[in-house]
């Protein structure tokens, strides 16, 4: 076989293959909702009623599998109260069991089939099932808080750190905190600041560093904490907003953690719309997290942070 027939079987033996996977992918999502009917109103109603019974402050609903979107109309104000993000209802898309973890208790409705995976995610968070009920077309279950849980946020305790903006030339400068955002003197990139955007599927409450129109020179936001409140595995996550992933802003901004004798890193590349993570040990001490960029500037980007460990004996 000569050199360029050989090149135009592969390319076709590799388009074959990339159709047998979508297909088997759209399989695996969909097979579920073949097997089981859809709920009705009357489910969704019969579900929201049952909540509503026993829910209780700092309760969140997710609804299972993220796309029956028609089924989040029931549970968005169960209480009586706004409809505003990060009340009640959950709208990642997938879910995100470690933004879940704010919460002291999780209601999964699962319908169709869905629910068990993300119950499971919660396990592994030390969550563990109080309730499990099925009720007609959807199962409930309530998802307690165990003996581990959330122990800090980056977002809720920014103004904690001190900050320094690193440029290439021009040395170090300290942000001092006005409010909820850090004035930065002298710098082309913008100041950190707390914000909710969407970003990787979902809302987030996040400090936004740069500019999604960042150009030229990069530099370093540096951002220390002298401690945290507890042990356990620091999460730290971030992702392009979606102004910047959208005007796709050149270069790789990367993202480093260190704590104690550990430290990682994670990269997000130009046009990317994830959330990478990395984790780390932590037994207490100093916190460290750099956010820079190369030559392409600082774009835009939503940084998380929390500390998942056990939790201090109730008083």
């Amino acid at each position: 076989m000569d050199a360029g027939r050989l090149k135009r079987w592969r390319g076709r033996a590799a388009a074959a293959l990339a159709v047998v996977l979508a297909v088997l992918a759209v399989l695996l999502l969909v097979l579920p909702a073949l097997r089981v009917p859809p709920p009705r109103d009357r489910d969704w109603a019969g579900a929201a009623a049952r909540i509503a019974r026993e829910l209780a402050p700092g309760d969140l609903i997710r609804v299972e599998p993220f796309w029956s979107t028609g089924g989040r109309i029931w549970f968005a104000d169960l209480d009586g109260g706004p409809r505003v993000p990060f009340r009640l209802l959950d709208v990642h898309e997938p879910a995100d069991p470690l933004w879940l973890t704010r919460a002291p208790r999780v209601w999964i409705v699962g319908a169709m089939g869905y629910g068990a995976a993300l119950a499971e995610d919660l396990e592994d968070l030390g969550y563990g099932t109080a309730l499990d009920e099925e009720l007609d077309r959807l199962r409930i279950r309530r998802m307690d808080r165990g003996a581990e849980g959330l122990l800090w946020e980056l977002r809720a305790s920014g103004t904690d750190a001190t900050v320094v903006w690193e440029a290439p030339g021009a040395g170090a400068r300290a942000c001092p905190w006005r409010g909820a955002r850090a004035a930065c003197p002298g710098t082309a990139e913008a100041s950190p600041r707390g914000e909710v955007r969407r970003v990787a599927g979902g809302p987030r409450d996040c400090l936004v560093l740069g500019h999604p129109e960042a150009r030229g020179p990069g530099g370093s936001f540096l951002l220390t904490w002298p401690g945290l409140p507890g042990q356990g595995t620091l999460w730290v996550r971030a992702g392009n907003t979606q102004d910047s992933a959208r005007r796709r802003t050149p270069g790789t901004v990367t993202v480093t953690a260190a704590a104690g004798d550990g430290e990682a890193s994670l990269a997000l590349e130009e046009g990317t719309y994830t959330l990478e993570s990395l984790s780390l040990p932590y037994r207490g001490g100093e916190v460290r997290i750099r956010v820079s960029a190369g030559d392409g500037g600082l774009r835009e980007l939503c940084l998380e942070g929390v500390l998942h460990g056990p939790l201090p004996p109730p008083r």
